[in-house]
């Protein structure tokens, strides 16, 4: 009995950390910013966690790890490492002159409304644009797309959201646009999570991290194939609608 409570109290003690893992790792895979709906929980839940930020990348990471595992044959191809390596660059070069920026004067509850608007609007009305679907991945395509990536360091906007509606104008089916997003995550993800636990945290890693990891890993694991065929099968259109319902809700709430 007494091993038992001990354990229930350990598990009731990381539950703040478990919680925010399984819901980044869900989160992630939707169009929807999970930075987003991430710090909405927290906010909902009063939850403290002193590392929080790590705790997103190490969650982040154990994303990144699945989409690996899962697009493995994809990647280990050489014209699409070249092609994710260009559409990578921008974000690269272009982040570290805003993120503080970013971090300081747009992380509020008005400009996270209106990215979520915005970008649910065009989510919808995406689905009216008339195309010949060309599914060839050229180095243009891809560089276009990687500048569009950029414009998810807007909180609200969603990294694979953008991504998908640039795949979309760049003329790919729904279902090559979600692949190409997904398999663009991996180096992207990776690359900042590791920025933050090796150059930032400087490797000081907690078991708080530790299980932020592992929880995202197993959940991402399980649900990665439901969410891209669910996207594949119905588009972006009911994340447009969720994202402007959302959007209103907190600009409401900036105000009032």
């Amino acid at each position: 009995m007494i091993l038992e409570g001990l354990i229930i109290k350990t598990i009731i003690g990381f539950l703040p950390v478990i919680l925010t893992a399984i819901f980044q790792a869900i989160i992630e895979f939707l169009p929807i910013s999970s930075t987003a709906h991430v710090l909405l929980l927290n906010n909902i839940l009063q939850i403290n966690i002193d590392d929080l930020k790590s705790i997103f990348m190490a969650a982040n990471l154990g994303t990144a790890c699945v989409m690996a595992i899962y697009y493995k044959k994809q990647i280990f191809n050489i014209k699409t490492i070249i092609n994710i390596s260009l559409a990578t660059l921008p974000l690269i070069l272009i982040a570290p002159f805003l993120i503080n920026i970013i971090s300081t004067k747009l992380n509020n509850n008005l400009v996270i409304g209106i990215s979520l608007i915005i970008v649910g609007v065009i989510m919808i009305f995406i689905k009216k644009l008339k195309y010949k679907i060309d599914n060839k991945i050229t180095l243009g395509k891809s560089l276009i797309i990687g500048l569009c990536q950029t414009v998810a360091l807007i909180p609200g906007v969603s990294r694979s959201g953008i991504t998908i509606i640039c795949g979309k104008l760049c003329k790919f089916s729904t279902s090559n646009a979600v692949d190409f997003s997904f398999i663009l995550a991996i180096p992207t993800l990776s690359i900042v999570s590791l920025h933050q636990l090796i150059i930032v945290d400087k490797l000081n890693i907690g078991i708080n991290v530790i299980i932020s990891f592992i929880v995202s890993f197993i959940i991402s694991f399980l649900v990665i194939d439901k969410i891209i065929l669910f996207i594949k099968k119905y588009g972006l259109t009911p994340f447009g609608y969720y994202r402007i319902t959302i959007g209103i809700i907190l600009i409401i709430l900036f105000y009032s």
